[in-house]
């Protein structure tokens, strides 16, 4: 079966869609109708769903489908663009190296764009999004503090001053006097490997598992996986 990165985007999708909503494999696959070999499938790209199927699957999670298109060569000038800049100072500009550095006092995973970056991607990035655990949730809500922090206000559409801390209702999006950050919370930190860069490390989200929140961000994202995808044949 060849490689087809819209397969690949819809199943890693689902996938991450389904553990936000803390379902199995089977219960999803209960609720949409199948089963969980065809849905392990799907998740895994190795099986392209019918319209219908994956109507059906989204749907279960509460979602629907929408399309769209986009120019190639907006998202190739972008990615060459920022390729330009090295990542060390593409890092500084952003902030991010600043803000990466400030944490302290619990463990945590880098994901998102800074993720991708750190692996190698020319993207944007203007949030740092990490995953921490929610037995960390006191140190982190400390931490906010620390760097005195404006939570997301959904109804206003700014950052104000609410209760920091990530136990209480309200999005967990922050902005610090470093820069802003966005957390998922969990049970357990996700996998991770392990990034050097100017003999710094840091743990991060595999790229595979990488989708910004960004929509912008996350269509440049997938179009330098296409890219990279591109076997060149010799003449």
């Amino acid at each position: 079966m060849s490689d087809s990165p819209l397969r690949r985007d819809l199943g890693q999708l689902i996938r991450l869609e389904r553990e936000a909503a803390g379902l199995s494999i089977d219960d999803l696959a209960t609720r949409a109708g199948t089963t969980a070999g065809i849905l392990t499938r799907v998740e895994r790209a190795t099986h392209t769903p019918s319209f219908e199927l994956a109507e059906r699957i989204l749907d279960a999670l509460g979602l629907r489908l929408r399309l769209g298109t986009e120019r190639v060569a907006d998202l190739d000038a972008e990615l060459d663009r920022l390729a330009l800049q090295p990542l060390a100072r593409r890092l500084d500009r952003s902030g991010m190296a600043h803000l990466l550095g400030s944490i302290e006092g619990f463990p945590f995973v880098v994901d998102g764009a800074v993720a991708a970056a750190l692996q190698g991607v020319p993207l944007p990035m203007d949030t740092l999004d990490i995953a921490v655990c929610w037995a960390d949730a006191e140190v982190f809500s400390r931490w906010l503090t620390r760097r005195f922090a404006y939570r997301w206000h959904e109804r206003s559409q700014e950052f104000r001053m609410l209760d920091l801390d990530p136990r209480s209702p309200g999005p967990h999006f922050w902005n610090t006097t470093f820069g802003k950050v966005r957390a998922r919370l969990a049970d357990e930190l996700p996998e991770a490997i392990e990034v050097v860069v100017d003999e710094v490390a840091y743990r991060v989200r595999p790229l595979s598992q990488v989708r910004p929140v960004d929509e912008d961000v996350d269509r440049m994202l997938r179009r330098y996986q296409e890219r990279s995808a591109v076997t060149v044949l010799p003449a």
